[in-house]
Formats: C-alpha cells, structure tokens, sequence
C-alpha cells in the first residue's frame, strides 16, 4: 500500500512532482499516475489498488497522485481508513491562474469552444474547486499536520529545485538527488491538428490502462512516440493567456477570503496570489 498519496491540485505541477518523485531511486510511483481509486474506483476494492504497486521494491516508499482527491468530500476519511500514516502532498496555484489553466486544458484536450466566461457559468466546480481553504480543512480533520505538505505551485516556477528538495526532505528521502528532467516543463496545454488522430490516441491509452499495460507506455515514451505523436499533432496555434482584466479582477474579489485563511494555515503572505 502506497505511503505517499498526492491529493491536489489539479493543474499546480502535479504531474511535474510525480515525475520527479518517480525518478528517485528511493521511492516507487504507481506507473499510471492518476490512479483516482479513492473517488472514481473505490468500488473496485483494495486488491484493484493494490495491483498498482505489485511491481515495487518492499523497501522503497511507494505512492500515487491523484489531484482530483482534493475536492472530494468522501476521499479524506477513505485514505485515513486505508492508509492512515500516510503522507500527503497538495500543490495550491493563484486559484485564478488554476481555473483557468484547467479550462485551457479542456480545450487543448476536448476542443472546448466556450469561452472562459460562458465556462465559469455553466461548469461551477471549475470555481468551486478553487476555494482551497475547505477541501484542505477536510483532511485537516482526518489528518495530523505534520503528515500533509502544502506546497505553492509558485515557488516551484521560481526554485523548482528548492521546491523538489522540500518535497524530498518531507518524505525523509535524500534531498541531494537532482533529477535529469528537473527543468522539464511537462503538461503543456496544446491544441491538436487531427480531432480524431487525439482521440484515437486517448482511446489507445484508455486500452492500456484497463489491461494494465503500464510497461509498455513506458517504452512508448522512452523511445520517445508519445512526444513525438504530440508535436507532430499540435497546431501552431498559442493558446490564448490572457483573462479579462475586468472578469480577473471579480475572480481575485471572490477568493480574497479564501487567500486570506490559507494564509493564515501556511503562516506566510499569499498576497501575490492576484
């Protein structure tokens, strides 16, 4: 059973931290990352969990992240009944710039034709999800302090190796290992040519996921295919970056007090969080 369980959330360098987590040789990630057992398969039961790990070291520490586990009322009291010493880690973004990372990947992924306006009012949880303060105080509650680690996506574009390190001393792993990908940007928002050739391409991965073919995605992107399927597949077209200044003004207005108690949990000044 894993020790380590990333909780959130989305968009904030997840998939950055389980990639340099799984490069250490100390520790052992669940070769998909996004297992998403304790919401979406919990029904499966522990033996469809376990299966994750089956190919791990006993004496490594073993783990999996899921950023969709923040927001969910049920998860906190699911790992606390499963895995109760584990350590949990949250990555938190300006919850503006998080909101709308993740609709620029709905349209990078779905070819989302909304605008970010018209998404804001027909998908609450896009907003919902960013109010921090309450989902944190849900493992909070089922959780001692010391066993989750709230990290600001921030410092890591700033610092990603003073980032990384906290991350490891957290994990009481050697802090002294320095990933070769450490300056890797990964997740990069694309809009795909071919409709059709990326959802063939999900489809594929779907298919290796239900068969647990994990060795062979990770040849696949050894050899370097998925990368290259991408750019070969990724119109030139720059996703727009830029929120109205109006509409980002009233988001930073409704979150002020979410900040503020954040703030006040992490003991440091999130006011750049505008």
């Amino acid at each position: 059973m894993p020790s380590i369980v990333g909780i959130g959330a989305q968009r904030s360098g997840t998939t950055w931290i389980y990639e340099m987590l799984k490069a250490h040789p100390e520790v052992c990630m669940s070769p998909e990352k996004e297992v998403n057992f304790f919401n979406y398969h919990y029904h499966k039961g522990i033996g469809w969990y376990q299966k994750f790990f089956d190919g791990c070291d006993q004496n490594k520490k073993t783990g999996e992240y899921s950023p969709t586990y923040l927001s969910d009322n049920q998860v906190p009291q699911r790992i606390y009944r499963t895995v109760p010493d584990a350590r949990l880690i949250i990555s938190l973004r300006n919850p503006v710039d998080q909101i709308y990372s993740r609709y620029l990947y709905r349209v990078s992924r779905q070819r989302y034709d909304r605008t970010f306006a018209d998404a804001l009012k027909e998908d609450s949880s896009l907003i919902e999800d960013a109010f921090y303060y309450k989902h944190v105080k849900k493992f909070l509650a089922c959780f001692d302090r010391d066993q989750i680690l709230i990290l600001i996506y921030e410092d890591l574009i700033n610092d990603p190796r003073a980032f990384l390190q906290s991350v490891y001393r957290f994990l009481n792993i050697d802090t002294n290992f320095v990933p070769v990908n450490l300056n890797e940007k990964i997740h990069v928002s694309r809009i795909p040519k071919l409709r059709s050739a990326e959802s063939l391409m999900l489809f594929a991965r779907g298919l290796f996921r239900q068969f647990k073919l994990f060795s062979l995605v990770e040849k696949l992107k050894e050899k370097g295919i998925d990368s290259w399927f991408k750019q070969l597949n990724t119109k030139d077209d720059i996703l727009p970056r830029k929120i109205d200044p109006d509409l980002r003004s009233d988001l930073n207005n409704r979150f002020l007090e979410d900040i503020q108690k954040i703030s006040s949990l992490l003991g440091r000044d999130l006011s750049f969080w505008k």
